[in-house]
This record gives structure tokens, C-alpha cells and sequence, in this order.
């Protein structure tokens, strides 16, 4: 009997229901195994969102949100760049000691020339290569001083021209490459004329541009 049993279910599995039952469980089995690998894959990418989403919470609400055109570059990239806002913050504007020497001059030249402080190299000298013909020479020659200012420059209030740049030296100058970049920036404002006045001491210095602003009719 149990022999005709075994037999009998042999016969029942060769059914079309039965085995349709049976391809369904297979496929059932197989779709939870995939869908088991998927996850597993995606938890450190869930994972770094959640991270990021929480970063995010961070920040101030009165911040405004990445320009449209940034917002399409994090989508692209999925990661954030140095060029969004989370990656800075204000800074004091001149070192006291430039500061004190800042009113110096201003109280003592004020009425008749203007004191601008860091200004750029680039914003009063421009490379002698013309930018059509000769592009590449004059970008080389722009980038080379482009990050280059200078602590302090006088400017006649009559017509704008420039009196004398001023560099208050300290310790740092003493560096090997700030010894070469402080002997590149003397030449160039040798070879443009510009008067380049420098010293550590602000008394000597300031003793410098009354000297400079007296003697030498800039007015």
C-alpha cells in the first residue's frame, strides 16, 4: 500500500498544477535570494545618505540653499565639492599690526591721497604680452602675480594715480620662498616704476613715506 501511495504522488507531481506549483517556488526562492544581495549591496550607500542627511541638519536654516547649477553638479557627482558654501568662513580683514599702520597713514595722509590696503598686484600691473596674439605668454605671466598683494598702496585723490605701494615686512620674510617671491615682486615694481617702500619697523616705514610724499614732488 505504501508502495502504491509513493507511486500514486510520483504520478501526482507529473500533473500541470503540481508542476506549476513547483516552478513558482523556484522562481519565489530565487527573487528572495536576489533581492537579499541587493540589500545587502545597498546598506553602505543607504548608510553614507542617512550620514549625510544628518550633516545637513547641521547647518543653519537661514542659509540659502546651492545655486540650481551646484545642485545639478552634486547630483552628478554625488559628493560634495570645495566649491559650496559649507567649506568657509569669515576671517578678520588685515592683522592688527596692519591695522595700526593702516591709521597711521590715514591720519597723517588722508586729506590728500587715498590709503587702500591689500591690494592685488594684478588690479595695478598687467603683463606686457598682448592678450590676442600672445595668449598663452600673457595667462602664464598674469598667473605668476596673481596671487600676489600688496599690504598698502597711496593713490592721489587729484587724479588716481598711484604715489608709492608699501610693504609692512615681518619674520615670515625671512623664508627662503618668500625671500624669492619678496626679490620677484621688487624687480617688478622696479621695471613698472612704481615706488615698492618696505620695512619691518613702522616707524621707519611711515619716516619712509613722508621722506618719499616730501622730497620727491608726488603731489
Amino acid at each position: 500500500m505504501v508502495h502504491f501511495m509513493l507511486s500514486k504522488n510520483s504520478l501526482l507531481w507529473q500533473s500541470p498544477f503540481a508542476l506549476s506549483v513547483l516552478i513558482f517556488l523556484l522562481f519565489l526562492i530565487l527573487y528572495l535570494c536576489i533581492n537579499y544581495f541587493v540589500k545587502a549591496i545597498s546598506q553602505p550607500t543607504r548608510n553614507k545618505s542617512i550620514h549625510k542627511r544628518s550633516y545637513n541638519k547641521d547647518i543653519p536654516i537661514n542659509i540659502p540653499p546651492p545655486h540650481s547649477a551646484y545642485r545639478q553638479t552634486l547630483k552628478n557627482t554625488n559628493s560634495f565639492q570645495y566649491d559650496t558654501f559649507h567649506y568657509y568662513q569669515k576671517k578678520n580683514f588685515m592683522t592688527n599690526r596692519e591695522r595700526f599702520f593702516f591709521n597711521l597713514l590715514h591720519s597723517e595722509f588722508h586729506q590728500d591721497f587715498f590709503i587702500f590696503s591689500q591690494v592685488r598686484m594684478v588690479d595695478i600691473i598687467i603683463p606686457i604680452f598682448d592678450k590676442d596674439t600672445q595668449y598663452n605668454s600673457y595667462i602664464k605671466a598674469f598667473r605668476s602675480i596673481s596671487q600676489y598683494h600688496i599690504d598698502f598702496l597711496i593713490v592721489d585723490k587729484t587724479n588716481f594715480s598711484i604715489v608709492c605701494a608699501i610693504e609692512l615686512d615681518d619674520y615670515s620674510h625671512d623664508l627662503p620662498d618668500r625671500i624669492k617671491r619678496d626679490n620677484k615682486i621688487n624687480r617688478i615694481f622696479k621695471f613698472t616704476g612704481i615706488t615698492l617702500l618696505r620695512s619691518r619697523k613702522t616707524t621707519e616705514l611711515l619716516n619712509k613715506v613722508r621722506y618719499y610724499i616730501r622730497y620727491y614732488d608726488v603731489k
